[in-house]
């Protein structure tokens, strides 16, 4: 079974060759106890390593059921470990943050084997040595005795060939001894054992044979065993180890060939070695092995061969076309299938699960869980501070991107004097990025910026009909809504009530109107409703829906100035000259009852405007006192800035007869504030800009309807003053009186950034239209989108920048994850000796350590992630605190897998060093680590 010839191992200590094994010559039996005696250091554990296959000789050889080890790698070494050999060792190696059911199973792990069986087995074999009791407890928990069979039961769980046991008394007591040496004894009836121990008294009671080193050579044997019949083998004891080597064959052969060296045998031996088989398995009929090959490759197997087939012919089992494909030995038949399992055994080569590495680290690093988290912990650091960064990133672009809809407070705008500022702006940065390609460092290059500035410049468009119906024609998807600013002034009134106090310069009893400023506080409405209510929340009151119809427009907190309810004749007192020797600034609070049915007046040009002497059309004419009126303006000046003033009109116009509405502007239209809006709390910007009184598109019509029939927009019309030498200044005076043919300016507002993109592109197409036909080109401006690219630019380059600083941390702190990988690979150093004797191969070993830092790699990544989570509702209330922007820092859920597979895998890179260390660590000596 296994012969060992002039096997020599030497050890190189300093420049000192060291011969731990000189000159070997040794053979075993398939199942018998041998005890290896001798003083220190004479090689006793060299030897056993060798047979264990953890240490390799220097030369010689060494034979395994016929085949020779010369050529084995180590990954034959590996499988040799996994199958054949169970060791035993002085002081266990139990692995302690195991069970000990998890000990005894690790064999099994290595070849994959299913879950239930593997703890089938492991508790069957514990039960052999007395311990199924004690399966869920933790090696610390048990005794010297108890650990040390538990070590048996690690041995023999996967049925092996040799027990290797190694000083297996030598931290026990006599009488746990005497226990121990009973089991190995029992398992040596069915299994070679081979034990080194110092105890000649323990050898001789309990061992078949023993045998004696000195100074790395055999000196004594007590029953030696030679396969080539020479020495004091009987003939019927060759014959019978003639019938064990050949029923091995049977079982463990590779591949349809059979190697073992049968030179010295008869062709009456072979045949009645193989009768002998078949009486010893009772007459059980055999099967057939046919491999194809057509061959057999060593010399002698055609002997064996022709047994096989006589012995076939004799039971009648196959036919002779089925002889004939016979290549190799033979099996048992179904009935009895314990010899295939055995061979199948063979053939699984170790190999360690992934899930068994991650299950080996993961209970590793639950034994140290405050240095594990602590580990975790400052590994999250790096993560932490990339999180953060990606937060505030993500927060800052989800804030412009909730700003798209608010884009349409910017939309693409064409109006009667433009600039391309998105051209002009890239010609800037097109300016800063040089010359392409190669230039010659010995010339000056001169940039023609200001040509290409100047192609830029303003230009006048023609806003016509027809441009008009072209843009009206785009695809309606790709916008909310184009609203045609006529920059028309409406004839707008408000009733003073009686005795209010206007900046302590008016008190009166009589009826006095405000004329209102519509170009500065009125805004009309987008026609699309949805494309308000995006933005703005209805918070009291109804919609517009007609012509009567205004709105009260806040900001996002519910506030609108005073300046907007002065002028707006909403509160004439809330603008005060008392205000300038008082330090109370604190906001005065209304109710939407002080607003909801506050009534305007739409007057039509002839009540409005009057002619006077010199047959000019002028606003009706107060009869207060001029100097008065001059003064509240003037003061007006002084306190707001700007040109706002304020017109009053005294209700006593001499044809009327009465002190009323109708009575002072006849056929007017009453226009009430029917409802409240403010911004939505995430929008910056609405579409509605800080007027304070939205309005409809109907009253637009309704003014330009009332004005083309009013005399003074006729009497202009027919007589184009002299004054007005240009259709645009006709125009803009036109637009003074409230009638206009064609917009002021046009304003395209868009669903979103995409949109705004494929508007401009049709705009330009269109205008490419225009100037093949010898009309007008469009020019458009769409300044916000310039804007925008440029702060999107900055936040770029800031978080990159950013990132780039924490990255250092992430990776000072992976390096900190691998050096504690490092020290867990000298921790464990015992570990990795154990599990490579179990026949775990280096990459198993890898596995393991790349698993820990793989499991350390995510809990720090996902604990930078929820500390980033925690953190970012503190932290984005202070920037809310001091911007008013809430919400911006938001980590997306995307951007947190990202960071926790980032974690991994560089925690993974930094443990690759450690994880290598740790596979190449000699076996042996790593079992003798401390």
């Amino acid at each position: 079974m296994l012969k060992i010839k002039g096997v020599t191992k030497i050890y190189d200590v300093a420049d000192e060759k060291i011969a731990a094994l000189d000159g070997v010559d040794i053979e075993f039996r398939k199942s018998e106890f041998v005890s290896i005696l001798g003083p220190s250091g004479c090689g006793k554990t060299t030897l056993l390593n060798i047979i264990g296959g953890l240490d390799k000789y220097t030369s010689g050889g060494m034979e395994i059921n016929g085949v020779s080890t010369a050529d084995y790698d180590d990954r034959d070494w590996d499988t040799y470990r996994n199958h054949s050999v169970g060791f035993v060792f002085q002081n266990y190696n139990l692995i302690p943050h195991l069970t000990v059911l998890d000990n005894v199973e690790l064999a099994l792990n290595l070849v994959g084997e299913d879950k239930r069986k593997r703890s089938e087995r492991a508790i069957e074999a514990l039960g052999k040595v007395g311990l199924r009791n004690k399966a869920y407890k933790k090696p610390n928990q048990l005794s010297g005795g108890q650990m040390q069979r538990v070590a048996i039961a690690r041995a023999i769980i996967n049925d092996p060939d040799i027990i290797l046991a190694d000083e297996p008394t030598g931290a026990l007591d006599s009488e746990t001894s005497l226990q121990v040496m009973a089991i190995l004894k029992e398992i040596s009836k069915t299994r070679l054992v081979v034990m080194v121990t110092h105890n000649a008294e323990l050898a001789r009671e309990y061992s078949t044979r023993i045998v004696r080193l000195f100074d790395g050579k055999i000196v004594g044997d007590t029953n030696p065993y030679y396969s080539d019949g020479n020495g004091q083998k009987s003939p019927e004891s060759q014959k019978n180890d003639i019938f064990e080597q050949i029923k091995a064959e049977a079982i463990r052969i590779e591949n349809g060939v059979i190697s073992s060296d049968i030179s010295a045998l008869s062709d009456e031996e072979i045949s009645g070695a193989v009768k002998a088989y078949a009486q010893n398995i009772g007459g059980v009929k055999f099967a057939v092995l046919a491999t194809g090959k057509g061959k057999l490759i060593t010399p002698f197997t055609s002997r064996i061969k022709r047994s096989v087939k006589a012995e076939f012919r004799e039971k009648k089992a196959v036919s002779g076309n089925e002889l004939a494909a016979v290549t190799t030995a033979f099996a048992l038949k179904k009935e009895d299938r314990a010899a295939e399992k055995q061979q199948e055994k063979y053939e699984k080569k170790p190999a360690m699960r992934l899930a068994t590495a991650f299950r080996l680290s993961v209970t590793n690093l639950f034994t140290k869980k405050f240095r594990t988290f602590l580990t975790a912990l400052a590994g999250s650091i790096g993560i932490l501070g990339i999180a953060l960064v990606l937060a505030l990133y993500s927060g800052l672009n989800a804030f412009i991107d909730r700003q798209e809809v608010a884009l349409s407070s910017y939309p693409i705008t064409i109006t009667r004097s433009a600039s391309d500022y998105e051209a002009m702006v890239s010609t800037v940065i097109s300016s800063l990025d040089g010359i392409d390609g190669k230039y010659d460092k010995n010339k000056i290059y001169v940039y023609k910026l200001v040509r290409q500035l100047l192609a830029n410049q303003t230009k006048e468009n023609v806003l016509d009909r027809e441009m008009l119906a072209a843009i009206h024609a785009m695809d309606k998807d790709l916008y909310y809504d184009i609203y045609e600013n006529y920059g028309l002034n409406f004839n707008i009134v408000k009733k003073i009530p009686s005795g209010t106090n206007i900046l302590n310069y008016v008190r009166t009893t009589s009826l006095y109107y405000m004329a209102i400023n519509t170009s500065s506080f009125w805004t009309q409405l987008p026609e699309n409703k949805n494309l308000v209510l995006e933005q703005y929340d209805l918070i009291a009151g109804e919609y517009p829906s007609g012509e009567r119809d205004v709105v009260l427009i806040l900001d996002g907190k519910n506030q609108i100035s005073d300046i907007n309810l002065f002028f707006n004749g909403l509160d004439l007192e809330s603008v005060n000259l008392d205000y300038k020797n008082s330090d109370d600034v604190s906001a005065l609070t209304k109710d939407p009852d002080d607003f909801l049915g506050q009534e305007y007046k739409l007057v039509r040009n002839d009540s409005y405007y009057t002619k006077n002497g010199a047959g000019n059309y002028v606003k009706y004419e107060t009869t207060s006192p001029v100097g008065t009126i001059s003064a509240i303006n003037e003061e007006i000046r002084s306190r707001v800035g700007g040109n706002y003033t304020l017109n009053f009109f005294r209700g006593d116009k001499k044809d009327s007869g009465a002190y009323t509405y109708d009575g002072v502007f006849g056929g007017s239209l009453s226009v009430k504030i029917t409802g409240i809006i403010k911004l939505k709390d995430d929008i910056s910007i609405g579409v509605l800009g800080t007027n304070a009184i939205g309005y409809t598109k109907a009253l637009t019509d309704r003014v330009i309807s009332w004005a083309w029939e009013s005399n003074v927009v006729q009497e202009i019309l027919a007589e184009k003053s002299s004054e007005w030498t240009t259709d645009t200044q006709l125009s803009d005076n036109m637009r003074r009186y409230g009638y206009a043919v064609v917009p002021n300016s046009i304003s395209i507002y868009c669903k979103n950034y995409d949109g705004k993109t494929a508007v401009k592109a049709e705009l330009r197409r269109i205008s490419e239209e225009r100037k093949a036909e010898g009309k007008s080109e469009i020019i458009f401006s769409d300044l916000m989108s310039v804007v925008l690219s440029v702060v999107q630019q900055f936040i770029n380059i800031i978080t990159m920048s950013l990132l780039c600083l924490t990255a250092i941390s992430l990776i000072v702190s992976a390096l900190m994850i691998g050096i504690i990988t490092y020290v867990s690979v000298l921790e464990r150093t015992r570990e990795i000796g154990v599990l490579r004797a179990l026949g775990a191969r280096k990459l198993d070993i890898s596995r393991i350590f790349n698993a820990e830092t793989v499991i350390i790699g995510l809990i720090s990544g996902i604990l930078g992630v929820v500390i980033t989570y925690i953190a970012s509702w503190p932290l984005g209330s202070l920037i809310a605190r001091f911007t008013g922007i809430g919400g911006l820092v938001s980590l997306p859920w995307y951007f947190a897998v990202i960071l926790v597979f980032l974690s991994t895998m560089l925690t993974l890179v930094a443990g690759l060093i450690p994880a290598g260390i740790a596979k190449r660590k000699d076996p042996v000596k790593a079992l003798r680590a401390e």
